[in-house]
């Protein structure tokens, strides 16, 4: 069975900066449009759940090794996953 499934405008997402060191910046053109954001590691693991979303949203990040990183944001329409790189 095929279902048609629209997806709308996508939503702008920045992660600055990118490597990071001690914390991540995530800027959001619709906030209203994310339910949930998870920060989680290259093996799938959540590490941190966020449901306070913001246009702007401040990530501590200085406690994680050194290595590549996701951020999920689960939204109406489905998830994104961005990446970022911490040093």
């Amino acid at each position: 069975k095929i279902i048609k499934v629209w997806w709308g405008k996508a939503a702008a997402i920045n992660i600055l900066p990118n490597p990071a060191h001690e914390k991540i910046v995530i800027n959001l053109s619709d906030p209203s449009s994310i339910q949930q954001m998870q920060l989680v590691n290259s093996s799938g693991q959540v590490l941190q759940q966020i449901t306070a979303i913001r246009f702007v949203n401040e990530v501590n990040v200085s406690s994680l090794q050194a290595g590549i990183y996701y951020i999920r944001l689960i939204g109406k329409n489905g998830a994104v996953t961005k990446t970022f790189v911490k040093q």
